[in-house]
């Protein structure tokens, strides 16, 4: 049996709380459909739980593509969604638990040249209600700037 979501790890795996989840800065990338991920992503991930970067934000979409591993298939860039958990958050979302490691190379499928090397930092978390709100308020901002689809 695969473990895709596994697979996208690099080594060791931690699991952690959501009293060690505070404190700690977020990051995802989300887009409108663009031409090979034409159905487009979400802000606070289409499902739960979802990937997310932790630590200091990137400063450009290349940076993010590269350490983050995540293919032109997955996600077409456009948008980045920032969450900084507040210091009481285990008490907040006390359900909230994530597993955490480095991000492990990708190689494409629809687009087999594609390789991207990770070593980043990534959690598979589940937020529950704050990532159905966060992706409300990146829908909002998605439907005020349409990226075409080329």
């Amino acid at each position: 049996m695969v473990h895709s979501t596994l697979a996208t790890f690099n080594g060791e795996l931690a699991a952690l709380d959501a009293d060690q989840l505070a404190g700690q800065t977020l990051y995802r990338a989300f887009c409108n459909p663009s031409k090979h991920a034409s159905w487009g992503s979400k802000a606070g991930g289409g499902r739960q739980p979802a990937f997310w970067g932790i630590g200091s934000v990137p400063n450009s979409a290349q940076e993010w593509r590269i350490r983050s591993a995540v293919l032109d298939e997955w996600n077409g860039n456009g948008f980045l969604a920032v969450v900084h958990l507040p210091k009481d958050f285990g008490t907040r979302v006390p359900t909230a638990k994530a597993w955490a490691g480095q991000i492990a190379e990708q190689f494409g499928d629809k687009i087999p040249a594609q390789y991207l090397e990770g070593g980043g930092r990534q959690l598979v978390v589940d937020l529950g209600a704050l990532a159905a709100e966060i992706t409300r308020l990146g829908e909002s901002v998605k439907a005020k700037r349409r990226l075409r689809v080329q």
